[in-house]
């Protein structure tokens, strides 16, 4: 081991090092009070927003069998986050910040709907409505969303919906949504579902006809 400051060398009879490797999302800007008192998160309350979030990308019809199933594998983990993190997706468990970078939680009591929060633009990416609960505050069930979407498989530079941007605005909610490739590709499937489905219609019709037909004819024979 060398020491530069003091042009040193030495040695250590043991050491350690521990690396954690993992996705952060971080909190945009800085909160307006810092340690204003803000209550820290529960088990309860996250475990109410963990469930809608597993709903949510269940129905997404995004995901293979494989991903379904990794969802039956998350943990979950309130911890202390150090500076702006507001969530941290390790190989194993998901961990969510007890203060929110000091924003204090939006912990929605109604999570299966989105009525706090509008989305003028229909990008996925709403806004608290002003004076609601959720204005300065960030939302729980976007960061719970966007780690389970690290743990999936997807990153901040591959996807292009807002759920997997980098960070955060408080009062701000980012939604599950489905790019222009895949809406066109499922709509291709269905119509070719469709299209294969009318062909034996028709071909099932037309049998039915011919042998119709057919008996008539040995009948008048």
């Amino acid at each position: 081991i060398r020491d530069r400051s003091r042009r040193e060398t030495g040695t250590l009879d043991s050491w350690s090092l521990i690396v954690t490797r993992g996705d952060s999302l971080l909190a945009s800007g800085t909160p307006a009070e810092t340690g204003s008192g803000q209550d820290d998160l529960t088990d309860a309350q996250l475990a109410g927003i963990v469930d809608e979030a597993m709903r949510r990308w269940s129905d997404s019809g995004l995901l293979d069998a494989d991903q379904l199933a990794v969802l039956d594998t998350l943990n979950f983990e309130i911890a202390d986050l150090s500076g702006a993190s507001l969530g941290l997706t390790t190989s194993d468990t998901i961990y969510i910040d007890s203060d929110a970078a000091g924003f204090g939680w939006f912990v929605d009591q109604t999570p299966a709907d989105d009525a706090e929060f509008a989305d003028p633009d229909g990008d996925g990416l709403y806004s608290a409505v002003v004076g609601g609960s959720a204005e300065g505050r960030m939302d729980l069930l976007t960061v719970v969303l966007h780690e389970i979407g690290h743990v999936l498989g997807m990153d901040h530079a591959d996807d292009d919906m807002p759920l997997m941007s980098e960070t955060l605005a408080a009062g701000d909610r980012a939604i599950i949504t489905v790019s222009a490739e895949t809406a066109t590709a499922d709509s291709g499937n269905a119509t070719a579902e469709t299209d294969s489905s009318l062909k034996r219609s028709w071909i099932q019709t037309a049998n039915e006809l011919y042998y119709r037909e057919f008996k008539k004819l040995i009948v008048r024979s």
